[in-house]
């Protein structure tokens, strides 16, 4: 009976009246976010309604500031009302953008629907983003550097220079990081797309650069440069750049600026549009000056790097066979390596990333005796590290080696991290620290074995070294006490000590505080004949000491077995 509502109708005998409903139809925008160059007069944002459009529908459309601002930067809509009549599934909204003088650089502002009548809102709002009219951006005197990608591929008519934006966003990523930079659908980079720069994916070379050319600090010299270096093995960071000379980096740097200067200039006399954004911009490769005069035919930048800075894409990368990788680092003017940073990674969608990647740092101790190490685990490669080698009681610190190769003494041990770092700490005992300081070597052999003696007193080298004296030296006088902490070391002695009421005969001798850390063990004995001895249960008792050593004494029998006990000896051991 149609839909007329309220429904009037004659009432019969039994009759029965039923209603039907229909879901009513959802409208939204397309998209979430789009954006637009200042130039382009307006951006045009399209409105779907989907469902039942048996109906005509409105709903109110109005524009909300962001940092872009009404008046200045747009032109507000303020409750308009958007309508879709019977059958029709698309609308549009045309938000007028303004033209500033001079770089704002982005802004944004968002389209809002409500209020829909016989609808309802999906998709209720999109920001817009405005960029400069040109903001391509590669100043070759500005500062920090830009960091440059460029795309090109051998026989193309095309080639593409993308601004990555300031090198220093490199060096404030998480380790461990994955951070996308930009957006190329294959879709959109191939002819056809929307930047048409190539023919297929297959072969496209990809190199990041950057280079200082004019404002330079301490940090950052003068011809400091940028550069990729493909991998040869897709798991395997590759081989750090070489540093060089200020004037043979500047080579090398005088290039990276022009493929800027250059792609700055094609942008600001290109209209604005797919193919000339405010990162991008894609032009003839026969202009004069384009990537091939800059890059060279070998990626080397016409020869003044030692290899190739260009990763090339596999055949078949599109169809999703992985990843592209290439890393990047900064070269200074001077010697040694570059400094790695991380490394591009391109997938088959499209999505450009920089990831700092991390590794498995094995802190290790040398025979596992001695001490312990701090610092290893998942660290950044490219990153410092610090490690700190803690030596147990009765070890000292030796020194590192890392992957192998000694590294010096210094504690802690910063290093730069690289893949599959191994670091070793040494540790040595006390004995054996002593033994090199007086013969140098830590090998219990020959004059310095402990039970040589090279000076030929009598004491052999490991008395010298619990009673404190020089292994390489004579040692006649026997040890002589003055006072509680004075004493002047030597061999063990005989003294009288007089009492209140009596004169004691004592034993004395010196040994090491850290004696019982260095497994040192102390026997003194007593002998009527020199063939018999005893041996004392006295405990030692100190008179004297100083900062390392200390004075004892027990003891001295008068008599053993009835007979003058006239001699004495003090056997040194070393435990377990």
């Amino acid at each position: 009976m149609g839909g007329t509502n309220p429904l009037v109708a004659t009432v019969t005998q039994g009759m029965q009246v039923q209603a039907s409903f229909a879901a009513l139809p959802v409208v939204g925008f397309a998209s979430a976010s789009i954006s637009g160059v200042e130039s382009q007069g307006k951006v045009t944002l399209a409105v779907q309604r989907q469902g039942d459009l048996s109906m005509p529908s409105t709903v109110t459309v109005q524009t909300a500031d962001g940092s872009a601002v009404a008046g200045v930067d747009y032109v507000a809509t303020n409750a308009s009302t958007l309508t879709f009549g019977a059958g029709l599934a698309t609308q549009s909204v045309d938000v007028t953008i303004l033209s500033r003088a001079g770089t704002q650089g982005d802004r944004t502002f968002t389209v809002n629907l409500s209020g829909a009548a016989d609808a309802v809102v999906g998709g209720a709002s999109v920001t817009v983003t405005i960029h400069d009219a040109q903001a391509f951006g590669f100043d070759r005197v500005g500062f920090p550097p830009q960091a440059l990608l460029t795309l090109r591929q051998d026989g193309a008519a095309n080639e593409v220079v993308v601004n990555l934006g300031s090198v220093d966003r490199f060096y404030g990523a998480a380790v461990g990081s994955r951070t996308v930079l930009a957006e190329l659908p294959p879709g959109s980079m191939v002819t056809g797309g929307s930047v048409g720069a190539f023919n297929t994916l297959d072969g496209v070379r990809l190199s990041v650069l950057g280079a200082v050319r004019a404002t330079a600090t301490d940090e950052r010299p003068l011809q400091t440069l940028w550069a990729t270096r493909p991998r040869v093995q897709d798991a395997v960071i590759a081989s750090a750049w070489a540093r060089r000379s200020q004037s043979s980096l500047g080579l090398s740097a005088a290039k990276v600026a022009n493929i800027g200067v250059n792609a700055a200039a094609r942008a600001a006399a290109a209209e604005p549009g797919p193919r000339n954004t405010a990162t991008l911009v894609a032009y003839a490769s026969t202009l004069p000056g384009g990537l091939g005069a800059n890059l060279g035919t070998a990626g080397n930048l016409s020869a003044t790097m030692p290899g190739t800075v260009e990763a090339v894409v596999p055949a078949g990368f599109a169809a999703g066979s992985g990843t592209l990788k290439a890393d990047f680092f900064e070269v200074r003017p001077g010697g040694g390596d570059s400094q790695y940073l991380g490394y591009f990674e391109l997938s088959a969608d499209g999505t450009l990333a920089f990831v700092v990647p991390t590794t498995e740092v094995a802190a290790t101790v040398a025979g596992d005796v001695g001490g312990t190490v701090s610092g290893g685990g998942t660290l950044g490669v490219g990153r410092p590290a610090s490690f700190t080698a803690t030596a147990a009681t009765g070890y000292r610190f030796a020194g590192w080696t890392v992957n192998g190769s000694p590294v010096g003494g210094t504690n802690p041990l910063v290093a730069t991290v690289t893949q599959g770092m191994e670091v070793q700490a040494s540790f040595i005992s006390e004995l054996d620290a002593w033994r090199l300081e007086n013969f140098g070597t830590t090998s219990n052999t020959g004059i310095a074995a402990n039970d040589a003696s090279p000076s030929g007193d009598g004491l052999n080298n490991l008395e010298k070294y619990a009673f404190g004296l020089n292994p390489n030296q004579s040692t006649p006088a026997p040890l002589a006490v003055t006072g509680d902490s004075l004493f002047t070391r030597g061999k063990p002695a005989i003294v009288m000590v007089e009492t209140p009421t009596s004169v004691e005969m004592k034993a004395r001798f010196v040994r090491r505080k850290s004696y019982a850390s260095d497994r040192l063990t102390f026997t003194v004995q007593f002998s009527a004949d020199i063939t018999s001895w005893q041996t004392s249960s006295a405990t030692p008792v100190v008179v004297a000491s100083d900062a390392e050593f200390e004075v004892v004494e027990v003891p001295y029998p008068s008599f053993l077995n009835g007979q003058d006990a006239g001699f004495f000896r003090v056997n040194v051991g070393l435990g377990q």
